[in-house]
């Protein structure tokens, strides 16, 4: 089976630390990265399967790095986390990454 590579976009580092040992104790292999710069590094230099992204961030916020990386044309499972967003930050995020939904097995 194909071990799913993901990058993880988190500036807590409890939080960071905890939820990507989380993942790789589920086989999950993560990159962690502490800010948006640093994981549009990480997204040049290897391919990953999804990123899983903090919405607020200190440098670029989850809806920055989302826009980046499908102007470079990546269609890569992008998902935005946050314990503080709001409505019209959803909206934004739809608008920028549709999501397409499949209820066929």
């Amino acid at each position: 089976m194909k071990q799913i590579r993901i990058l993880y976009i988190e500036d807590n580092s409890k939080q960071r630390k905890n939820f990507a040992g989380q993942l790789r104790q589920k086989g999950f292999t993560v990159t962690a990265a502490v800010s948006g710069k640093t994981a549009l590094k990480y997204l040049k230099q290897r391919t990953y399967d999804a990123v899983l992204c903090d919405l607020n961030l200190p440098d670029l916020n989850g809806l920055d790095i989302l826009e980046e990386i499908r102007r470079e044309g990546s269609k890569i499972l992008f998902v935005i986390l946050t314990a503080h967003g709001t409505i019209s930050q959803a909206v934004k995020a739809i608008k920028k990454a549709p999501i397409i939904l499949s209820l066929n097995p």
